[in-house]
């Protein structure tokens, strides 16, 4: 059986590449760092009643809130799971489909010691007839002597004149699986070419031919390779994956989604599904199914919480459904095993400006440790660029509370000096009657006094 794995090559996307690009959704800021399983929820308290009412303030007022919202509605809609997935042999093994088929179709390899020793007794010193030399490369299979086993096997062919089909499919399959593992690739396409013009339903020499592709990592002949594999062997729930993971490399969402929907739909009770729950919710994050993301993410969650990414990826989900306070929990759990650490950090950070009264100030905190941790990464230019504006928001709030302080100030003083110009005038118009009213009695005095 052909075994691959999938690989991340994460990276967060601008605004505009996100827009612009093949993927064109929200959510994710995949960075290569992995995490451990998650030890605990980390929660964090309430702003208490002792935080600076003034910063509370200040983030209320509409230019920083503004910048924030904007900033956060951006990002919420342009995080893309860039997940470049890159199939490949299980563990490095880029030869196991080939081993495998050569184990099985090799009678030898299956013999006891005791067989074995009869087995080379009567293999002969200088082999001359087709079952000789059959008999010679199954025990330099057997010995992985494959250089050997491909020279045996050619003359075999040589030998063959015909008579047996079997035979001579078998024969054809072991020279392409001996030309894989020896590195001749081109060459053992060729000889799969001879098997399936022979005979087009044998199942293994689509599995060996996905093989070749997959370590050249050519994922469009890949796909068609598990395709036709699959049309012989539907039930085969493993290549059916690997099928899935080929499509979601080229971007054909929609097929690799449709083929996780089969495998979940016929996967038996006791199958431990986490891995396929997590795959397809990442398929779903690409196609902006973020309920249905979310819904496969929290499933295998329950069974492995040690997937790459699994917390934040449902803290991606949650972000785009609104859910923030919820979001909040994933990347704080994600940040607790050290996992795609710098992109929670982020995303923490804006939903905290999108969900928490008063919780300007950690989620400052949340952005700058996010810079502190690569700056020249895209998640830290991004999370630079944010932090810059909002600190910029904040200086023309505080330039504007100022302003408005010193305007006032200034009113202030103005009426304190225009109502003691008004006093000064009052008292010296008083005084001015007081004169005239003295000055009048005293003529009137002196008038009756001359008389």
């Amino acid at each position: 059986m052909i075994k691959l794995q999938i690989d991340y090559d994460r990276k967060i996307r601008t605004f505009n590449a996100g827009m612009s690009g093949g993927s064109h959704l929200p959510a994710a800021f995949c960075s290569s760092d992995k995490g451990g399983r998650i030890r605990r929820f980390r929660r964090f308290p309430q702003i208490g009643e002792s935080m600076d009412k003034s910063r509370t303030r200040r983030y209320h007022r509409p230019s920083t809130k503004a910048v924030a919202l904007i900033l956060a509605a951006v990002l919420t809609a342009s995080i893309a799971v860039n997940a470049a997935v890159t199939v490949k042999i299980t563990g490095g093994d880029s030869s196991q489909a080939a081993k495998n088929y050569l184990v099985d179709s090799t009678d030898y390899v299956h013999k006891n010691r005791f067989e074995r020793i009869s087995e080379l007794a009567g293999t002969l010193k200088n082999p001359t007839t087709l079952e000789d030399y059959y008999r010679l490369a199954s025990t330099q299979i057997a010995a992985e002597n494959y250089s050997e086993a491909l020279d045996s096997v050619e003359r075999c062919l040589s030998l063959y004149f015909g008579g047996d089909r079997e035979l001579e499919l078998d024969l054809w399959l072991k020279k392409a699986c001996l030309q894989v593992i020896l590195g001749k690739d081109e060459d053992a396409l060729t000889s799969l070419d001879s098997v399936q013009h022979m005979d087009p339903s044998l199942a293994n020499a689509y599995l060996i031919r996905a093989q070749i592709y997959a370590k050249q990592d050519d994922m469009e002949p890949l796909a068609q390779a598990l395709s036709a594999y699959l049309t012989l062997k539907p039930e085969d729930s493993d290549v059916r994956g690997l099928l899935a993971q080929a499509m979601f490399t080229q971007g054909d969402y929609q097929g690799a989604t449709a083929q996780y929907e089969t495998i979940l739909d016929t996967a038996p009770a006791e199958a431990d599904l986490s891995q396929t729950e997590y795959l397809y919710a990442l398929t779903c994050i690409q196609l902006g199914d973020f309920k249905t993301a979310e819904k496969n993410l929290s499933a295998a969650l329950e069974k492995d919480d040690s997937l790459d990414g699994i917390s934040y990826y449902r803290g991606v989900c949650r972000m785009s459904l609104g859910n923030y306070a919820g979001a909040v929990k994933d990347f704080s759990a994600a940040i607790g095993k050290d996992d795609m650490t710098q992109a929670s950090y982020y995303s923490r950070g804006l939903c905290r400006m999108m969900s928490e009264d008063g919780a300007y100030d950690k989620a400052l905190t949340d952005v700058r440790k996010a810079v502190s941790l690569d700056a020249k990464n895209e998640t830290g230019r991004q999370a630079a660029a944010l932090l810059t504006q909002l600190e910029t928001a904040q200086r023309a709030t505080a330039e504007a509370d100022a302003k408005a302080a010193a305007e006032k100030a200034a009113r202030e003083k103005d009426a304190k000096e225009k109502a003691a110009a008004n006093e000064k005038q009052q008292s010296a118009a008083a005084d001015t009657v007081q004169k005239d009213t003295e000055g009048n009695g005293q003529s009137q005095s002196d008038s009756k006094a001359a008389s």
